[in-house]
């Protein structure tokens, strides 16, 4: 009774202190780091961005009307002149008003503090002209074909107030004290730091996928909930009986064995698949071949350009200002130029060229799964790899996010081919010191691959912790291990700052002029539903220098996080993720295959958004994918029960990395082609686990009846001894 007193106590006095904690915290994030999210939102500053260009902005969200602001056109435009299609037009971020023709003035709606941009359209017969809003009167000439940008404060600055924020200072509080009596209550199980911070990150992980999850089936279920649930059914039992397959199968004898060559049936049985697959890609890559555009075009004209003088030509100023795809472009140039020393390069050329990143990354994938797992899990995995749509439908779209795929699948290789080595030394050490090169390279191609940098430190500092031993002591081989990491990195990012300037390969003389800075792709992702919008490229080119981008852009994404606060913010991830990251099957390619196709293909009926039969597809591809999602966040469940770090807990750990980085950035379904080997390795993890829990059970049975068979044995010869007493 009285241990159990003094654990009530301690129990309370916890849970007190963690009260206590968490209030405390509260106030310490909401006045420090989360400052901007608790700012009262009523009567803020209105920044007024006005244009002649007649950019309008399709993804602007209709809100309830607050304070109306007036815009005037006083003089200067003769009305009788301008056609019945020309006049004013008003939209963008979270408003978006009708075109009002041959009106000397527009009156908008506007909620809170927000970015406006208003266009005039085609004011081809305007000369200068005033503008009035409210009290201010600005003059503009309409013939300039410059930006024109006027900026004024629409009255009273918000101000810091945790008392006004009541939703949000709840959320928070709730958030703080969750972590802390979850921290509490691992503690008090002896677990180790490493477990308990892995057990945290996986019930965040967890908490949001499930939410994110709830929502897409919510979305792509909608009116007609029985044709998605039927193409669900299929894959479910097809993942169920694969799942039960990897479980009761043993380790297969190899039937082909020469050397260190060791090749099993299931070896072979993923030749063969990977063989049909390379057939299909060809054929699929010529029928839905496109003229190159948007960024993709950029990058193969880019290319083009690099291979045959050396340096970008017309294309110059465009990679000024996207700089994230100068490296793709060297990368392609490279592979073109030694191709041009046998035949001239076309656009087959990157199509074959991207057929062989696609299958290099599947091969990758089964290598990895085949060293962590066995031969017949591989297979699985490969056979996922297999069904998954962009594998095929962006095989004439040889961009980034499918040129990146052999780096996602060569760092997890890798990384698990050093990380088995580190007890030899100088191998582990060039293993470690080649990933560091090889993560630089690919986060140089596509960005969000920075991520594995952050997931592998963290990894090995895990292990690290993870020691089962009685006091933490640093192993001086990890250690030496995680600093070729960051040696071969950094050496590699060094090699690359220095060698393009010296390379004139782009001249930076139009730097200041073109260059978008890093926070106009955050504000992007704060705005609308997360995505690319060109009304936010308007924002940020109507400046002349980096400083004042840079300037404009942290103005907007500071205001877009105190419109929508703590609670706003956090829904907004969840729609973000759902709507816009990973809610689609087809991974957005039927928006880039509709573009300039050069031939005409029976496959389009399939695969374009009006094709005949788009619909059938659209199902078959969103089962496959909920179903896909779901076994993944079964993976995640596994990794909140599991207290080993191992290899499939660096995979869950890129995974929430990747998730979080595109809560933040602006983001596409297409941005998640490169990770899907990783969902797939996740999805045969899950799978598994699943088809383990009936002989799990069972054992837990077991062991439970022969507890209770010990333990009555036990109270019956104590009984017996009592009972021989004199």
């Amino acid at each position: 009774m009285t241990k159990n007193g003094k654990l009530e106590r301690f129990s309370l006095k916890t849970v007190l202190c963690c009260i206590v904690g968490a209030a405390v915290l509260t106030i310490l994030l909401a006045s420090t780091v989360l400052r901007s999210l608790f700012y009262t939102r009523n009567g803020q500053d209105l920044d007024l961005i006005i244009t002649n260009h007649g950019i309008q902005d399709e993804n602007s969200m209709e809100e309830e009307p607050g304070t109306n602001l007036e815009i005037k056109c006083i003089q200067g435009i003769d009305h009788e002149m301008i056609p019945e299609t020309e006049g004013w037009h008003a939209g963008g971020y979270g408003i978006g008003c009708d075109r009002t023709e041959k009106e000397t003035s527009l009156v908008i709606p506007v909620t809170n503090c927000q970015y406006i941009t208003m266009s005039l359209v085609s004011c081809s017969s305007a000369g200068p002209i005033t503008i009035q809003v409210g009290d201010t009167v600005e003059e503009l000439n309409l013939y300039s074909p410059e930006w024109h940008r006027v900026i004024w404060n629409y009255h009273v600055p918000s101000k810091w107030s945790l008392w006004e924020s009541r939703a949000d200072v709840l959320a928070l509080f709730a958030l703080c004290l969750s972590i802390l009596l979850l921290a509490c209550y691992f503690r008090s199980r002896r677990l180790s730091g490493a477990v308990i911070f892995q057990k945290l990150y996986h019930i965040g992980f967890f908490a949001f996928f499930i939410c994110i999850l709830v929502y897409v089936i919510k979305l792509r279920l909608g009116d007609a909930p029985g044709r998605i649930l039927t193409a669900m059914l299929p894959f479910l039992a097809a993942h169920l009986l694969l799942g039960w397959v990897c479980r009761k199968v043993k380790e297969p004898a190899p039937i082909i064995s020469v050397k260190f060559l060791k090749l099993t049936v299931w070896d072979l049985l993923f030749a063969v698949g990977l063989f049909i697959m390379l057939q299909v890609q060809i054929y699929m890559g010529r029928q839905l071949a496109v003229e190159p555009g948007w960024d993709f075009g950029n990058v193969f004209y880019g290319a083009l350009e690099v291979a045959e003088n050396g340096h970008l030509v017309n294309l110059n100023n465009c990679f000024l200002q996207w700089r994230n795809n100068l490296f793709a472009v060297i990368y392609l140039a490279a592979m073109f130029k030694v191709i041009m020393l046998f035949q001239p390069v076309s656009i087959f050329t990157g199509i074959w060229i991207n057929v062989m990143m696609i299958d290099l990354a599947v091969v990758l994938i089964f290598l990895w799964m085949r060293k962590v797992w066995n031969p017949v899990k591989a297979f699985y995995g490969a056979v996922i790899c297999f069904f998954l749509s962009p594998f095929y439908l962006y095989v004439p779209i040889f961009y980034t996010d499918t040129l990146s795929l052999p780096f996602v699948a060569g760092i997890l290789w890798l990384y698990e081919w050093a990380g088995q080595r580190e007890a030899d030394g100088k191998k582990a050490w060039i293993g470690y010191g080649a990933l560091g090169v090889l993560c630089l390279t690919g986060s140089l191609l596509k960005g969000s691959l920075l991520v594995f940098v952050i997931a592998i430190v963290l990894h090995m500092l895990l292990r690290q912790a993870a020691q089962k031993t009685k006091r933490f002591t640093f192993d001086k081989r990890k250690m030496i291990c995680l600093g070729c990491f960051l040696t071969g990195f950094l050496a590699a990012f060094l090699i690359w700052t220095v060698s393009i300037p010296a390379s004139h390969v782009i001249n930076y003389d139009a730097q200041e002029q073109y260059e978008f800075p890093v926070v106009q792709s955050l504000m992007m992702g704060m705005g609308g539903i997360g995505n690319w919008q060109g009304i936010d490229d308007v924002l940020a080119a109507n400046t002349d220098t980096i400083a004042e981008r840079t300037q404009v852009c942290t103005h907007m994404l500071q205001n877009r996080i105190r419109e929508k606060g703590l609670v706003g913010v956090l829904k907004h991830f969840v729609n973000k993720g759902a709507r816009v990251t990973w809610g689609d099957g087809l991974y957005f390619t039927y928006e880039k295959l509709k573009r300039d196709p050069l031939y005409e293909s029976w496959l389009h009926d399939y695969v374009l958004w009006d094709g005949v039969h788009f619909t059938d597809l659209e199902r078959w591809t969103t089962g496959f994918h909920i179903v896909m999602l779901l076994f993944v966040l079964l993976s995640i469940w596994k990794g909140i029960r599991s207290r080993e770090v191992d290899s499939v807990s660096f995979v869950r750990l890129i995974v929430l990395g990747i998730m979080l980085f595109f809560f933040l950035w602006e983001t596409r379904t297409r941005y998640l082609t490169n990770i899907t080997p990783l969902l797939a390795a996740m999805t045969v993890d899950g799978s598994c686990d699943l088809a383990g829990l009936p002989e799990q059970w069972r054992r837990r049975k077991k062991q439970r009846t022969r507890e209770l068979v010990d333990e009555k044995t036990v109270s019956n010869g104590v009984g017996e001894a009592a009972a021989d007493r004199p």
